[in-house]
């Protein structure tokens, strides 16, 4: 087996399932092939999706010095300096990587301009988006990260023009408009760590909680930071009758690693977990648990406007649900990822038996059994918005976005969304289960053909013409209708 055979291997059979494994052996492949760029680059990528940013980026820089034609090693190498809150390092590599890429690609250009406008350097911005003007002058990320530097520079009438540019590309190249929302989906700013990384989420919600001097919301499960928290974990298991506690890797992603446990001399006072008090007490669809994963977006950081997505999907579990212990190893029980069972037809069979072949249900379906059910769906979404409005709030009142973008840098980011994942309980009762900050694109929004359509309206809501309107109190007001005139299926919960 060749290096490219032995790295496809890992890449299918152990990395979604075992990824510290598959970085111990990636680690081995290197040391067996000290020259070798692409073993190189498949390590650096599992230190990424580990989390261990500065050895992720060492390893993309060695993977370069070996193949200088990889320049996504160096682009790489930036992203993860961003994650890491070093922008100055990152913009040298997004520097770098733009001089190797040159025409073949734009995108370390473009987050190299970003980074500078972010950074309070709307000029300096533009002056490196035009460079790129030259090979990519229809490209709507392009455009876009123009008209915004211009607007923060005081530039109106030139930030006008680049929005007629980017309106007649939506018409000419209707792919566009998705390609502007995923530029801006991919490449936000690390500060969204704070809140939808797991334990840096319990941090931020205390944090929330001492400033506001109130207590924390009903919907949030109580949480611990393995192993700082552990002597409380422990205070608190003492006050309950027969607790059940879900432990979650912080690291890793698709639900790997978590488990359930009744018993804490059980849990291993190792880094990188946290610890939540387990919904015991699921509504349950065919005897199965589910998840109502809905989309909080972003429009505006200056000032802040929020929106939540009336969709989404219910993902449903693969196994029946049970809480006896021998289950408690089991995700495909207790969360809706199917990763550890993948290969098993007869579960899958047995689900698409009570949902469907899909096996997962749009929000709108989910509403419709819900009420046969003799539930409310309209008190559930109550709920949810209460839920996404107390997220913003909190972000709010902790300056969470102030601290992100200097003063007068109000432009410098496009539409975000993060998804949000709720549990329903027996009681009819919402529980914010976690917060992903990118969710991926295979079942984004309701899955259901109209994707385009929520796209469409996204990128509209995000390019608004102001004319020769130059007051920026006015402007606000302007933007905000315009938003409300293409928002479709997103309502405004705060701002």
């Amino acid at each position: 087996m060749n290096i490219t055979e032995k790295i496809e291997q890992l890449k299918d059979q152990v990395l979604p399932f075992r990824p510290f494994e598959a970085m111990e052996e990636a680690e081995t492949l290197v040391n067996a092939n000290p020259r070798d760029a692409e073993s190189h680059f498949f390590l650096a990528s599992i230190y990424k999706l580990l989390n261990r940013h500065h050895d992720a980026a060492l390893t993309f820089e060695k993977t370069y010095e070996l193949e200088n034609s990889a320049h996504p090693a160096l682009f790489n190498a930036g992203i993860c300096f961003n994650e890491l809150g070093q922008p100055d390092q990152a913009l040298k590599f997004f520097d770098r990587a733009a001089e190797a890429a040159g025409t073949n690609s734009i995108l370390p250009s473009l987050l190299g301009a970003l980074s500078l406008h972010r950074a309070g350097d709307p000029e300096e911005a533009i002056h490196r988006y035009q460079r790129v003007m030259n090979f990519a002058p229809t490209n709507a990320s392009l455009l876009y990260g123009l008209m915004a530097a211009e607007r923060d520079r005081g530039g109106d009438t030139a930030a006008e023009q680049y929005v007629k540019q980017i309106q007649k590309g939506f018409s000419r190249y209707p792919e566009s408009k998705i390609d502007l929302v995923t530029f801006h989906q991919n490449y936000d700013y690390a500060g969204w760590k704070a809140w939808a990384d797991k334990d840096n989420f319990i941090t931020s919600t205390r944090s929330w909680a001492s400033k506001a001097k109130h207590s924390l919301p009903n919907f949030l499960p109580k949480s611990y930071i393995i192993p700082q928290d552990t002597h409380l974990l422990k205070d608190d298991s003492k006050l309950k009758k027969n607790p059940i506690w879900i432990v979650k890797s912080t690291t890793l992603s698709a639900s790997i690693g978590t488990h359930l446990i009744s018993d804490l001399s059980l849990l291993k006072a190792d880094p990188n977990w946290i610890v939540q008090e387990y919904i015991a007490n699921p509504y349950l669809i065919k005897g199965r648990k589910f998840a109502m994963r809905t989309y909080l977006l972003v429009s505006s950081y200056d000032p802040v406007r929020a929106y939540l997505f009336r969709g989404g999907t219910a993902k449903v579990a693969l196994r029946k649900y049970t809480t006896d212990p021998e289950s408690f190893h089991l995700t495909s029980v207790h969360t809706e990822h199917t990763r550890p069972d993948r290969h098993r037809k007869d579960l899958k069979d047995a689900l698409a038996s009570d949902i469907g072949k899909k096996g997962w249900w749009t929000i709108d379906q989910l509403f419709i059994y819900l009420e046969k059910e003799g539930l409310q769906p309209t008190e559930i979404w109550n709920q949810a918005c209460v839920i996404a409005r107390t997220l913003i709030e909190a972000m709010v009142v902790t300056n969470f976005f102030e601290q992100h973008a200097p003063k007068n840098i109000r432009h410098g980011y496009g539409p975000k969304f993060i998804a949000l994942d709720l549990i329903l309980d027996d009681n009819e009762k919402l529980w914010l289960s976690e917060i992903e900050r990118g969710p991926t694109y295979n079942r984004i929004f309701n899955s259901d053909g109209t994707e385009k359509m929520t796209f469409d309206g996204l990128a509209n809501m995000a390019v608004c013409p102001f004319g020769k309107e130059t007051d920026r109190e006015t402007q606000i007001s302007i933007a905000k209708k315009h938003e409300d005139l293409h928002s479709d299926r997103f309502t405004l919960i705060y701002g």
